[in-house]
């Protein structure tokens, strides 16, 4: 005899979906896509993502700040194209980084070679104070200029000089020019005795019309100019 069975109330229907979540978990309850809430922190590898899945949109924006600059480079070689160089412990060149705190070299030069020297010379012709390397070897001695040894050759270094407060006896004025040439130059003849050399500078120091304070040459120190003069691109370090 042939037991026939009929169609399966809706409620055991429910029933045994319910029996199916009940063994199998949340993953089995229902069918759909798998959201963030559903994977657990950590749990996603490496090996998980198929090549080429993520495409630049779903990249966080914090992760591609960090591609275009070397700001912690540890052991970075060169930072030619980097937007930053800052931390760049190790970087051997920076040429062109924006910055480049702690690069060895930018441009190829090391901080050496870009370092500044100044001297400052008063009235009476004297080093009143410098960085080091400078001597002097005629000023207001045999005319209205000063030569001054700055222990190189001048002839590829920036040279500058600057007028400073004016005389010590209470005429304290900021007027007046200055030039200022490396006697090795070919364009520059130094006339005193041991001046007309590569290492010498020249400094020319002027009233605001161009002429010598004072109206004699040389002047008078209660007349002479006090005034800086600048190096730059020195190859000697300063103490």
């Amino acid at each position: 005899m042939r037991t026939r069975f009929g169609r399966p109330s809706a409620s055991m229907v429910i029933a045994f979906i319910a029996l199916i979540a009940a063994i199998g978990g949340s993953a089995y309850a229902a069918v759909g896509e798998i959201t963030s809430r559903q994977i657990m922190d950590g749990t996603i590898k490496n090996k998980d993502v198929k090549d080429d899945a993520l495409k630049g949109n779903k990249i966080n924006e914090s992760l591609l700040g960090k591609v275009p600059s070397a700001a912690n480079a540890d052991n970075a070689t060169t930072a030619d194209s980097a937007d930053t160089a800052t931390n760049a412990g190790n970087a051997t060149t920076a040429d062109s980084a924006d910055t480049a705190g702690d690069a060895d070299t930018v441009g190829g030069k090391s901080a050496d070679d870009l370092d500044t020297r100044w001297v400052l010379i008063n009235e009476s012709g004297d080093i009143e104070a410098q960085t080091g390397g400078f001597t002097v070897v005629d000023c207001y001695t045999t005319n209205a200029n000063c030569y001054i040894d700055i222990g190189e050759d001048a002839t590829d270094n920036g040279l500058a000089g600057t007028i400073a407060i004016n005389n010590t006896d209470g005429s304290a004025t900021l007027s007046g020019q200055i030039g200022v040439g490396s006697c090795g130059l070919t364009t520059i003849a130094c006339a005193p005795p041991n001046t007309d050399l590569p290492n010498v500078v020249v400094a020319a120091p002027r009233d605001s019309a161009g002429a010598v304070p004072g109206g004699v040459t040389p002047p008078a120190a209660a007349d002479a100019s006090r005034f800086y003069l600048q190096v730059t691109g020195s190859t000697l370090a300063t103490p």
